[in-house]
């Protein structure tokens, strides 16, 4: 718990940083690609469709 939003920190106030935009940091505090499943189109937009379909419902 105490290291859970390492990342996110050091992304937040990095001076190598200032700038960066949509990329993904792992724990390590390292830039890598995400999962493959992260970057397939088609089944992000398959999980937006799922998406609107239940929130359509609220």
């Amino acid at each position: 718990p105490e290291e859970g939003a390492v990342s996110s920190i050091y992304c937040a106030v990095a001076e190598e940083l200032e700038g960066v935009t949509g990329k993904y940091f792992d724990s390590d505090c390292l830039m890598v690609l995400p999962a493959p499943q992260a970057r397939d189109a088609a089944l992000a937009v398959k999980d937006f469709e799922f998406c609107e379909r239940l929130t359509s419902k609220l």
